[in-house]
């Protein structure tokens, strides 16, 4: 795949973006909303790990590291692009997750601050730490996820060097409160 149409990829919405746009327009209207979720296939949206508010079971306490990486590989990095329309669910998750935001704006929810970003913008969110993403438009932000094993196993080079970046990633692997 070349440039041009990698470019033009991230910006295809995927089945799951059409999904979470169908359910955005829905919870507009109580009555559309009403019939979008009698209409869902629960199977499905166990399956695909779809989010809904209204049904307290399809969202997590807390994103585990099971929820996106693959346990028997330490050494695990997940690289997507954030699902547009997805509700913004305030959550933490036991891995620190990158957002980029490669073209648009949106907003994050980060421990009650709000933070607006645009393009060009990243946002290092540690393990533990409450927070939501905002985008409800063509907006495309770019989510890397890391386990604190991959961190420590395969950037420990980078962590014993002394600078902010690397005091930041160790203060949130060893800390028991997360900053």
């Amino acid at each position: 795949m070349d440039a041009k149409a990698l470019r033009q990829h991230i910006y295809d919405m995927t089945e799951t973006e059409k999904f979470y746009k169908e359910y955005y327009l829905a919870r507009s209207n109580q009555k559309e909303l009403n019939k979008f979720l009698a209409n869902l296939n629960m199977d499905e949206v166990f399956k695909k790990h779809l989010l809904i508010l209204e049904i307290e079971e399809t969202i997590p306490e807390v994103f585990e590291d099971s929820f996106f990486f693959d346990l028997s590989n330490n050494d695990s990095i997940v690289v997507q692009k954030h699902e547009r329309y997805s509700p913004a669910i305030e959550h933490s998750h036991t891995f620190f997750e990158i957002t980029y935001i490669f073209d648009g704006q949106c907003t994050q929810e980060i421990s009650g601050s709000t933070i607006n970003m645009r393009t060009g913008d990243f946002c290092i969110i540690p393990p533990g730490i409450k927070h939501s993403i905002s985008i409800f438009d063509d907006t495309i932000a770019i989510n890397i996820m890391l386990r604190k094993d991959t961190l420590h196993s395969m950037f420990y080079g980078f962590l014993n060097t002394p600078n902010i970046l690397s005091s930041f990633f160790l203060n949130n692997i060893y800390a028991k409160k997360s900053k």
